[in-house]
């Protein structure tokens, strides 16, 4: 996600934000969200500080 493509960061922030929903309204211990990759950028600054265990 290049820092400064605002369309590239929206459509990435929008498909965290899903994935994330996706998790929390799972009521399965047993499953885990992991993302990962080099994003170089805080698409969200509340994602980015969101902790969820």
């Amino acid at each position: 996600m290049p820092p400064n493509d605002a369309t590239a960061r929206s459509e990435v922030n929008k498909y965290l934000k899903t994935l994330v929903d996706v998790y929390q309204n799972t009521n399965d211990n047993t499953s885990y969200l992991i993302i990962a990759g080099d994003f170089n950028a805080i698409a969200d600054k509340y994602m980015d500080k969101l902790h969820i265990f």
